[in-house]
């Protein structure tokens, strides 16, 4: 009985310590103001900055405008981007789940700024092509507040990066943008 113990014991041990192996922190976050111009940011110095993110989720999506790229690095795992948009107070995150933007607090939003400080954010993006409902509009630049849209650029931002899921009802006008 107690051989049965000591190895419950010892299997529940590994598990213990896979589990925190498998939720390991990042090893560090990086900072863009241009698709190749990242500064390296310690977990240590990025972390007070991430403290009020994600405590509330909003359901519309920031109106374009200028934003910082952030790349998440976690051991063993693709890296995790995220956008900042500062004047929104928003950041929009992708996961497994789906996209998702969260209102960014004061004192997470002061911490971000100390994060990005003196860099340039990345301008709004210039919209080369935009389709609805399958067909092409004729100026893709007045299309970037639209919400039945897909939008496309040179270079992924939180409006063009593929991942964001806009819908239109016709016959309601219900709108269902990013969830």
């Amino acid at each position: 009985m107690r051989l049965i113990a000591a190895a419950l014991a010892a299997a529940g041990a590994l598990l213990v310590v896979a589990g925190a192996q498998a939720k390991a922190p990042p090893d560090g976050v990086q900072v863009c103001e241009a698709p190749d111009v990242c500064v390296q940011v310690s977990q240590r110095d990025a972390e007070p900055a991430m403290w009020g993110i994600g405590n509330t989720g909003v359901w519309t999506p920031a109106a374009p405008a200028p934003y910082y790229v952030l790349r998440r690095h976690w051991p063993d795992q693709a890296d995790q981007v995220e956008y900042y948009v500062p004047s929104a107070a928003r950041l929009r995150v992708v996961t497994d789940l789906g996209v998702w933007w969260y209102e960014v607090d004061g004192g997470s939003a002061k911490g971000l700024m100390a994060v990005v400080a003196g860099l340039e954010p990345l301008a709004v993006p210039n919209v080369s092509s935009v389709t609805v409902a399958g067909r092409a509009a004729r100026d893709p630049r007045c299309a970037a507040r639209w919400l039945p849209v897909k939008l496309e650029a040179a270079q992924p931002s939180p409006w063009t990066d593929g991942s964001n899921d806009a819908r239109i009802s016709k016959r309601n006008g219900f709108v269902s943008v990013d969830g």
